[in-house]
C-alpha cells in the first residue's frame, strides 16, 4: 500500500539511508539495528521486484538490460519512495535511496550504453519527486567495497537472477558511488560516514556501536 505524503520534512522520522554496492553487506549491517527501540529498518524489496504480478523483473534487466532497464527502475523508484514515506518509528533506516537510484544506476546505466530516452525520463521523474515531496536523509553510511570482494559475496549468496554480473559491473557500480558520495559529482543530502565493509561483520562492531549510540540519542530526546 502506498504510503500518504507527507506535508513536510519535519514530520518524517529521523532517516539513515545505507548506501553501496551491489553485495557490499547492505542487509546484514541493517540487521544489527533491527532491535532497537522505536526504530525500523526496512530492506530493499527484492521478493517484491522478483514477483510483480507473476513477472520477474530483476531477471528480465539482468537477461536484458536495454530493453528492460526503463521497466525496472520505475519498480525500483516506486519501492524506495515507499520506504522514504514511512511513517512510525522515531528512526527509520533505509536499504538504498532515490537518490542512489539516480546518481549510482541511472549513471551506470548511461555508461553501460542504455537508450538515452529511458535514461531522460527516469532523471526527470526524479526531479519531479524530490521537487515536490520531502524526502527527508539525515544521515547516509556508505559501506564501501572492493569490487572484487563485493562480486564474491554476491555469487556467495546464489540468488540466480544475479549469477552472470562480471567483475566489469561491480568496478563501475563502485565508482559512481565514489562520484556521488566522495567526489561529489552530484548533490550530497546529507552528512556521508563511510565505512570501510571489505572487512568481516564482526571487525565493523565499533562503527555499529558508535550508530547505536547515534540512534540512542535521538529516540531518547525526541
Amino acid at each position: 500500500m502506498a504510503e500518504q505524503l507527507p506535508t513536510d520534512k519535519e514530520s518524517m522520522p529521523y532517516t539513515i539511508v545505507v548506501e553501496g554496492n551491489v553485495g557490499a553487506g547492505k542487509s546484514q549491517f541493517m540487521s544489527n539495528f533491527e532491535n532497537l527501540k522505536d526504530v525500523e529498518v526496512i530492506y530493499e524489496q527484492v521478493e517484491e521486484w522478483k514477483d510483480h504480478h507473476g513477472i520477474n523483473l530483476l531477471d528480465l534487466l539482468y537477461k536484458n538490460k536495454e530493453n528492460n532497464f526503463l521497466t525496472f527502475q520505475m519498480k525500483a523508484f516506486m519501492t524506495q519512495l515507499n520506504a522514504h514515506l514511512k511513517k512510525g518509528a522515531k528512526v527509520k533506516i533505509i536499504e538504498r535511496s532515490l537518490h542512489s537510484a539516480r546518481y549510482c544506476f541511472i549513471e551506470n546505466a548511461k555508461k553501460e550504453g542504455i537508450d538515452n530516452v529511458a535514461c531522460t525520463l527516469l532523471e526527470d521523474w526524479f526531479e519531479m519527486l524530490v521537487e515536490n515531496i520531502p524526502l527527508k536523509i539525515d544521515l547516509i553510511i556508505y559501506l564501501r567495497t572492493s569490487p572484487h570482494i563485493a562480486m564474491a559475496r554476491t555469487q556467495g549468496r546464489r540468488r540466480k537472477e544475479e549469477e552472470d554480473l562480471k567483475l566489469e559491473f561491480f568496478d563501475r557500480v563502485h565508482h559512481v558511488h565514489d562520484n556521488w558520495l566522495l567526489r561529489n559529482k552530484f548533490i550530497v543530502p546529507a552528512k556521508v560516514v563511510v565505512i570501510n565493509a571489505d572487512k568481516y561483520s564482526k571487525e565493523l562492531e565499533p562503527e555499529i556501536i558508535k550508530i547505536m549510540r547515534t540512534i540512542k540519542s535521538i529516540t531518547k530526546n525526541s
